[in-house]
């Protein structure tokens, strides 16, 4: 029996550290909104946090749309063998 050999994103632990310091990352950045001078060319660009919700807004469309083209488009695993 050949044993893998365990990589650091196999124990839990690791990843709970990595999912803590992408969240800190992106409170620091959220942060930083407060201290630049915004030179916005629509009015909604100068809210408080504007790109980081847009973001997660258009990211989460992307996968809920992605999994719905999943089922739109999925086929059987023996399509292409009829």
């Amino acid at each position: 029996m050949i044993r893998k050999k365990e990589r650091w994103l196999d124990k839990k632990n690791n990843i709970d550290k990595l999912i803590f310091g992408v969240f800190v990352c992106c409170v620091l950045l959220l942060i930083t909104d407060f201290f630049y001078e915004k030179h916005s060319q629509v009015f909604v660009e100068s809210w408080f946090g504007f790109y980081c919700f847009y973001g997660f807004i258009i990211c989460c469309v992307v996968v809920f749309g992605c999994k719905l083209m999943r089922k739109l488009l999925m086929r059987r695993e023996d399509f292409y063998d009829n």
